[in-house]
């Protein structure tokens, strides 16, 4: 709850000096989309379910194949990863145990490119980086920071602020 703190005293008072904003039209957290795909393998998505729940203290949703892929043995409807997405209260939360991860992932600072309409994508290689992921487990996440930002200007301002580096 640091980060929300942190948010809503320091983050939303910079906002309105530096975007001349009433208090009411400012932009707001809105989601945070945790995702990971295993193949078709059930140990797997077995053990990224596990992590993933473990991880935000929320069930995933199991993620299926559209269609059907001959090359990868894929078929219309199996299971080929899992999603949860975090909101409100459990989306600062998770930006907490982030953020103490962050010194520790060698692919920081993020590029420019995984911004787009105020939709922040990095990857997270390791999971065994947070504490409460035993080392075992190799597997790597995707994660969708969502924004209701206006301008890619005002969505940097908001990561530089939560000190999520991008470069």
């Amino acid at each position: 709850m640091r980060i929300k703190d942190y948010y809503s005293s320091i983050i939303e008072y910079d906002l309105i000096h530096r975007f001349y904003y009433t208090t009411t039209k400012q932009p707001k957290l809105k989601t945070l989309t945790i995702s990971t795909l295993t193949g078709a393998q059930t140990i797997k998505l077995d053990k990224a379910r596990l992590a993933l729940e473990i991880l935000t203290q929320k069930k995933p949703k199991i993620i299926k194949a559209k269609t059907s892929v001959a090359g990868f043995q894929l078929r219309s409807g199996m299971s080929i990863g899992c999603r949860v997405t975090l909101r409100a209260n459990s989306l600062y939360q998770f930006l907490d145990q982030l953020q103490l991860i962050m010194p520790h992932m060698t692919n920081v600072p993020f590029k420019l490119s995984g911004i787009k309409n105020g939709v922040f994508s990095f990857a997270v290689t390791n999971l065994s980086l947070f504490s409460t992921i035993k080392s075992d487990v190799s597997l790597g996440v995707d994660i969708q920071l969502r924004t209701d930002a206006k301008s890619i200007f005002e969505t940097l301002f908001i990561l530089n602020s939560l000190q999520i580096l991008v470069k």
